[in-house]
């Protein structure tokens, strides 16, 4: 096909793992099976994709692949008890990467380690350990180069042309436990073929939290937290640490960097000002900020990855951004050109390009999904114009039986816009339908992306409307909709859900008789919440490791949440737990059972840290007092969320019978 205004062919050429188009509605396992292809990157050079593929045995592997012979994929690193993790290209010839275990569940508290290899699989290396109780007993020989299970990657180098990667370790004690304040980080150079590494912190103010590496890969800048207060340092060559600018943690000023260029000067996102956070360019030598953002969109926080001509070190290639759907903006007009091609050629998704460091490299990799197409992985043939498909996350997914996802801003009762993603079943479409409002966790995080989503389209694909709102508290749209947020858990926030479920049945999306409320963590609350204030128009509920008492996340002992965290964020975003206990009280489920009519789903993992299974057995005792409707079940195996593939599966296959019970066809 002709691309008009550009003067370029676009050939797509078919490529591994398509599928005819399917005539029924795919079972549960395709929608939460392990991805058959993720983690997809390409190589400094251009002329490798490296990515993850289910091996013989079912376990993650790492694969290296060349575009211009698919046939001489092969694996470099395998594991018999475990995945493969994270991947990131150090140079041309040289990968790191983690470990994870997946059939262990969440439950599962080794650390994901760090290991390295050569593409063709030689000069394998363990860089770090995984196993805590190595650390605790000191069991490792003495001598032995493989750092302890409290070491992490950072970054590989800028030019990832190098044996040596950047990690941090935490000193902790061997009688540390989940819950307890981290000290200061040590900053590492180490080397992945030796095992030796160089610490480079000396010198660093306490606090140390994040640390910032310049062009030369010299540690450049740090960020400290410290008694609810962020510090962002600079230093020069052969000077001290210098104090930038400290602000609150949860004030909505301050700056974090994202990129420090050759000349020195920063790029880094902040609100200066704005309501919105924005892509600025800051002076460290002056402490200041060019008056006009580089990059902004208005009602979206600034969320982006950055593309740097890393030659120069200072030209700014193109900006990865989302707002209400994923795309980049190219400054670089080549790749604006090529950018506009595959779009033409692959209409309706989100293509995001993902270019090599060298300037002569052969191919670019390209990511393209939708909100209804799972991850399509390409390369784009810079010589020949051309893009090859060359795996497909999903492959038992197809486009057609998918449900469209839209994006749309409502008015809550009190004027605040709110900000929702809604599925509509692509076949039934006109009418009002059984819908499910899936509340996300955090609460303070963005929840929802456009995108393909399993969870949304399973339940679309058994035709259930879904509404996913970003309600007030939600991160990503500025400051003033996450500051609404706090001290509302069970009130305002829990209003903009049910405004949520009457803009849908206002609509005609929603069957008012049909709504079921769900979610996990936070979620999990609001759905619980909801049955208690709003029984009227949530049908049933769903929560799955979900907070049930405020009071107790304060006094929990056996949590990962820190005294920190409890002392300088939840008292600002929940409320303080002594001067606020009646409200907090007033709005915990546990102590309005009483008001939960309607059938309840309750899952819960016993090995969860961030909220301890007791939250769900104390809800469980109360309620069945007065609410025998109630499904009950616990996975052994399992932290804060599912992990092992046949819970996962499991789950989601008892959310379907609960909800076909309930508000679907068997409800009728």
């Amino acid at each position: 096909m002709k691309i008009a205004g550009f003067g370029m062919a676009i050939v797509l050429t078919a490529g591994l793992c398509s599928t005819g188009l399917a005539q029924s509605a795919p079972p549960v396992e395709a929608f939460f099976q392990t991805p058959a292809f993720s983690s997809a990157s390409l190589s400094p050079d251009g002329r490798l994709v490296a990515a993850l593929v289910p091996g013989k045995a079912g376990r993650k592997v790492l694969a290296v692949i060349d575009p211009a012979d698919l046939a001489k994929a092969r694996v470099v690193a395998a594991f018999s008890d475990a995945d493969v993790g994270a991947v990131h290209w150090i140079s041309p010839r040289r990968l790191v990467f983690e470990a994870a275990d997946l059939d262990a569940g969440g439950g599962d508290r080794r650390a994901p380690g760090l290991y390295a290899v050569d593409i063709d699989g030689a000069s394998y290396r363990q860089l770090a350990d995984r196993e805590w109780l190595r650390f605790v007993s000191g069991s490792r020989p003495v001598g032995d180069r493989v750092l302890p299970v409290n070491t992490f990657l950072l970054a590989p180098t800028r030019l990832r042309d190098s044996d040596y990667v950047f990690a941090i370790q935490f000193p902790v004690p061997r009688e540390y436990r989940p819950g307890d304040e981290l000290p200061d980080t040590v900053l590492l150079r180490l080397n992945t073929r030796t095992g030796q590494s160089t610490v480079l912190s000396r010198g660093a103010p306490k606090g140390t939290r994040a640390w910032f590496l310049d062009a030369q890969d010299q540690p450049r800048m740090l960020a400290t937290q410290r008694e609810g207060k962020i510090g962002v340092f600079h230093r020069s060559d052969g000077a001290d640490w210098r104090l930038l600018q400290e602000f609150p943690q949860l004030g909505g000023e301050g700056f974090l960097p994202e990129h420090i260029r050759r000349d020195g000067k920063v790029l880094v996102g902040a609100s200066h000002g704005r309501d919105t956070g924005a892509l600025f360019l800051f002076d460290p030598v002056a402490n200041s900020f060019d008056p006009q953002p580089i990059v902004a969109a208005e009602g979206f926080d600034f969320r982006g990855e950055l593309v740097v001509d890393e030659r120069d070190g200072v030209s700014l290639l193109g900006v990865h951004v989302e707002t209400d759907g994923a795309g980049t903006v190219w400054l670089d007009p080549h790749w604006k050109a090529i950018q506009a091609a595959v779009d033409a050629a692959l209409p309706g998704r989100t293509n995001r390009i993902e270019i090599a460091q060298q300037p002569d490299a052969p191919f670019a990799l390209v990511r393209s999904f939708s909100d209804v197409q799972p991850p399509v992985y390409l390369v784009y043939d810079r010589k020949r114009q051309g893009l090859t498909q060359i795996a497909r996350a999903k492959p038992q997914i197809e486009a057609e039986l998918m449900s469209p996802t839209r994006f749309v801003r409502f008015k809550a009762r009190d004027g605040l816009e709110i900000p929702m993603y809604a599925t509509v079943p692509r076949a039934k479409e006109g009418k009002p339908l059984p819908t499910v409002l899936p509340v996300h966790g955090g609460p303070f995080v963005r929840g929802h992306h456009w995108e393909w989503d399993a969870q949304t389209q399973f339940l679309a694909s058994r035709g259930y409307a879904v509404l996913r709102p970003e309600f007030r508290g939600s991160a990503g749209y500025g400051f003033k909709h996450f500051q609404a947020g706090w001290k509302q858990w069970g009130l305002a926030m829990q209003d903009d859900l049910a405004d949520a479920a009457r803009w849908a049945i206002a609509e005609g999306i929603a069957d008012p008789q049909r709504i079921c409320i769900a979610g996990a963590s936070y979620g999990g609350y609001a759905a619980m919440m909801g049955l208690a204030k709003d029984g009227d128009l949530f049908r049933c509920g769903i929560n799955w490791i979900g907070v049930t008492d405020l009071e107790l996340m304060f006094t929990a002992n056996w949590t990962d949440v820190t005294e920190s965290a409890r002392r300088y964020s939840l008292t600002v975003t929940l409320g303080d737990p002594k001067r606020d206990a009646e409200r907090l009280r007033a709005t915990s489920p546990l102590y309005l059972t009483d008001k939960i009519r309607g059938p309840v789903l309750l899952a819960y993992g016993a090995a969860d840290l961030r909220v301890p299974i007791e939250h769900g057995r104390k809800f469980r005792a109360e309620l069945e007092k007065t609410n025998k409707d109630t499904e009950w079940i616990v996975y052994g195996d399992e932290g804060h969320g599912w992990s092992k593939p046949e819970n996962i599966i499991d789950f989601w296959t008892r959310v379907e019978k609960f909800l076909d019970r309930n508000i679907g066809s068997g409800a009728r």
